[in-house]
């Protein structure tokens, strides 16, 4: 029963593929998976159909550093709410346990995280015991968990120790990792104490928050008892650059009447308004200062109409305009 299970893919995997100039469908062929599979509302996969896509996309990228290619520097812009969330975590071992938490939403894989006295220890694996993880999957994985870790402290972080199934023999790997990667019976690799505990620069609470709510309602799927701002947040985090944010709509997607909505919201002490505002506002904060992003453009995608209604509400929420606080951002 378990090997008929579906994993959604991330919306993000077709964006990252195109922007490594990879074709999408060239590689959904080669896996013998439908080829308008990324133009699907969900796109999920089943165990089986999840391997051949990491086996096919090894194949298509055809270097035997591909992992290095795959998951090193990472646009941010790219980056998925499961990963958002890890990435403004206050430190390795919050990031990696955020990682463990939400990692069955994208795959069959499973994190194993264990905290010591001398080290942090983070093992992956297959959640069906009888299948071993594509050794390219596992590549890029832990490709993916340093280089996250380095650009969020800003210092070349290195491993203790790196062994997976299949070795990384490339001298490329060696270097990125900076200790030679072993062999051995499970995917594993470490971290020392200091390095475990060092503060991320890019930690920040409230965006955590938001971007965990979204994660949460993935992992209630739909839980009638799941709180209902979580629920909003989940709604309004898809649908803000469509600008059908209005509490009807949002109602209409959840499934419920304006009224029930605005009183469930009411006993878990908020409005739908608030819940709005505060996302705009942190959502706006990082698009403007982490990504950079120009007024209109990220006027756009938090739903304002026109980037000078976009201003003024900033101003009313901060006292301060977007490029006064992007200004303030570079002075730090």
């Amino acid at each position: 029963m378990g090997e008929e299970k579906k994993f959604v893919v991330d919306a993000g995997w077709r964006m990252l593929l195109k922007e490594l100039g990879l074709v999408p469908s060239e590689i959904l062929k080669k896996a013998e998976i439908p080829r308008e599979l990324f133009a699907r509302r969900t796109v999920t996969l089943s165990v089986e159909e999840y391997f051949r896509f990491w086996l096919a996309l090894e194949e298509v990228i055809d270097n035997p550093c591909g992992a290095l290619i795959l998951a090193q520097d990472v646009p941010l812009e790219l980056f998925t709410p499961w990963m958002l969330s890890a990435f403004y975590s206050p430190n390795l071992n919050v990031c990696m346990e955020r990682l463990n938490q939400y990692k069955k939403l994208t795959g069959p894989t499973l994190l194993n995280v264990y905290v010591n006295e001398d080290e942090t220890i983070v093992e992956l694996e297959c959640l069906y015991a009888t299948k071993l993880l594509p050794s390219f999957l596992v590549a890029t994985n832990f490709v993916f968990f340093v280089d996250l870790v380095r650009r969020a402290t800003k210092k070349k972080i290195k491993p203790i120790s790196v062994t997976t199934q299949t070795q990384l023999t490339d001298k490329a790997y060696i270097k990125f990792f900076g200790v030679i990667p072993g062999k051995g019976k499970i995917n594993r690799i470490s971290f020392s104490k200091a390095d475990a505990q060092r503060p991320f620069l890019t930690e920040n609470a409230p965006i955590s928050k938001f971007f965990e709510s979204d994660l949460q309602q993935r992992l209630v799927d739909l839980d009638v008892d799941a709180s209902y701002v979580n629920r909003v947040r989940s709604a309004l985090l898809k649908l803000l650059p469509s600008r059908l944010i209005s509490i009807k709509n949002i109602a209409k997607k959840l499934g419920v009447s304006k009224r029930t909505l605005q009183r469930r919201l009411s006993e878990e002490s908020t409005t739908f308004q608030i819940e709005l505002t505060q996302l705009r506002e942190i959502l706006a904060r990082h698009y403007l200062i982490d990504l950079n992003m120009s007024s209109a453009e990220v006027s756009f995608l938090i739903g304002f109409d026109d980037p000078n209604s976009f201003v003024r509400a900033f101003h009313l929420w901060t006292g301060k305009t977007p490029q006064e606080v992007r200004k303030e951002k570079k002075l730090i």
